[in-house]
């Protein structure tokens, strides 16, 4: 005759079972990171084993392949920096000038920008 009870206890064995391959997954999934968002206002570098590649993100969700490929986000809005230097007249009086510089990275050449100048390329 067939016990009932040892058929719910499999099934209930099989749930559990079930529920921790799932959270193991879902935290693997975490620890590797398969995606990266860029957001707006930004453009996305892709780096394949730390070597810059042609393509560039735009802003969303994007996959890459965990531990060889990094995506870099770069601000393509307008930025402004400003300067004050000081300078001296002819008269020797002290001149001081402040100096305000509006610009903005070209989206489809944040690529080259990196591997030409880097990630410090508005103090180089």
């Amino acid at each position: 005759m067939y016990d009932d009870t040892q058929y719910k206890m499999n099934s209930g064995a099989k749930l559990i079972v079930g529920l921790v391959i799932g959270v193991v997954a879902l935290i693997v999934l975490a620890i590797i990171n398969p995606m990266t968002i860029v957001g707006a206002g930004e453009k996305g570098v892709v780096l394949k084993w730390g070597a810059v590649q042609d393509n560039v993100l735009d802003a969303g969700i994007h996959w890459v392949t965990p531990i060889r490929d990094s995506v870099k986000k770069m601000d393509v809005q307008t930025q402004k920096m400003e300067i004050t230097t000081l300078a001296y007249s002819k008269d020797i009086q002290t001149v001081e000038t402040k100096l305000a510089l509006n610009y903005h990275l070209k989206p489809e050449l944040v690529n080259n920008i990196w591997r030409e100048v880097g990630k410090d390329y508005q103090t180089d």
